[in-house]
């Protein structure tokens, strides 16, 4: 069954190969097996890359909404649903809004939307980066600045959509496990979106 690491033979998620190191991220309708551990130190190898781009992370300030509206206006609308000004406006005006900017010329390359839903509870509601800083451990560097402050909390946990392999590959190579699929969040109009939630560092 897929999914199931009881099998004989798994297929990573996001390069396809069969593998017994595949580990089960997710069992629901058989649309995600696992990620293999070279995809999962690929995604680490971010971090040693000569094109790598260190970030300063900071609070929005109600100045940024432009900056974060033409960083959502990159994303896939496929994978991903578009904010409206007014509800980017709303974010930053509660403190849940967070820039990823270059620390080269810093300018904003991308941002990170979270929200603690109790005293145990974050979730990451929103999370994009600018096409021209993709690849370069920008989301891995706001995951680990999001963990740093609140992995100790007894959850953390986010919504992805099942196609957008690439967030998939980063998500769990910071300690992230899928736990199912929802078919149709209400939170994010229609669509299944993958539930991951921070299970702690890879081994």
């Amino acid at each position: 069954m897929a999914g199931d690491t009881n099998t004989t033979e798994a297929f990573c998620y996001l390069c396809g190969e069969s593998s017994h190191k595949v580990g089960k991220i997710a069992v629901a309708e058989g649309r995600i097996d696992g990620i293999c551990r070279g995809c999962i130190e690929r995604c680490r190898e971010t971090f040693k890359r000569a094109d790598y781009l260190p970030i300063d992370i900071r609070q929005a300030r109600e100045a940024d909404t432009d900056s974060v509206m033409d960083i959502d206006a990159t994303v896939d609308t496929h994978l991903s649903t578009t904010m409206h000004r007014r509800e980017v406006l709303d974010e930053i005006v509660l403190g849940r809004v967070y820039l990823l900017c270059r620390k080269d010329t810093g300018a904003a390359c991308g941002y990170i939307m979270f929200e603690q839903k109790s005293s145990s509870h974050l979730y990451i509601s929103g999370f994009a980066v600018h096409p021209s800083a993709r690849g370069r451990g920008v989301g891995a560097q706001a995951l680990k600045y999001v963990i740093d402050h609140f992995g100790r909390l007894a959850r953390v946990d986010l919504l992805t959509h099942p196609e957008n392999v690439r967030a998939i590959g980063l998500y769990v190579s910071m300690g992230f496990v899928a736990e199912g699929i929802l078919p149709r969040p209400l939170a994010l109009g229609a669509g299944p979106r993958v539930l991951m939630r921070y299970a702690g560092p890879r081994p």
